[in-house]
């Protein structure tokens, strides 16, 4: 009698793990053409619209900055955020170039839409110190697997993430 009870307990688990698989499976589905905040450096400037990410502080920072570059790695924009606390602080580009007032092509252009690399640094007595950055970017579909950390996030331009590496949604 003490097997079958400890058959059955097991059997009772095991319908649980089901039951809660299939809960998260269907949380998953409904996060489909829906926006998340998750870590990456790419993220797309829209044709009508800004590029939108975060950067999370672990500590304050005396001074922080964003900058925007091309693929090519060329540097189009940086973005001064000052004095931050510890904690997700939000920024956005609506594709304004800075060119500076040498530049023989006026102070400003407009980047075209498309994919650029988003890198933020904090300065430390005097030298500066990557920081991560998260971005915000469209659920395309949902792959599932065994288990919570094995469901999947298909996403526009990030690729796939794990469920749990999803900061927020939107």
């Amino acid at each position: 009698s003490a097997a079958k009870g400890m058959k059955e307990i097991k059997d009772s688990f095991t319908s649980l793990a089901e039951a809660l698989q299939s809960s998260h499976a269907l949380q998953a589905s409904t996060m489909v053409g829906r926006t998340v905040l998750v870590p990456g450096n790419v993220a797309t400037l829209p044709e009508e619209g800004k590029l939108e990410g975060s950067v999370d502080l672990k500590n304050g920072a005396l001074e922080l900055v964003v900058s925007i570059t091309d693929q090519a790695g060329q540097l189009l924009k940086k973005i001064p955020l000052g004095r931050q606390p510890p904690g997700t602080i939000d920024f956005s580009w609506d594709g304004e170039i800075d060119r500076g007032t040498n530049s023989p092509d006026a102070a400003t252009q407009q980047a075209v839409p498309g994919k650029y690399k988003i890198r933020a640094e904090v300065i430390v007595d005097g030298k500066p110190e990557p920081v991560d950055t998260l971005v915000r970017d469209k659920v395309e579909s949902v792959s599932l697997g065994k288990g919570i950390k094995s469901i999947t996030l298909n996403l526009s331009n990030s690729g796939s993430v794990t469920l749990p590496k999803v900061k927020e949604v939107m």
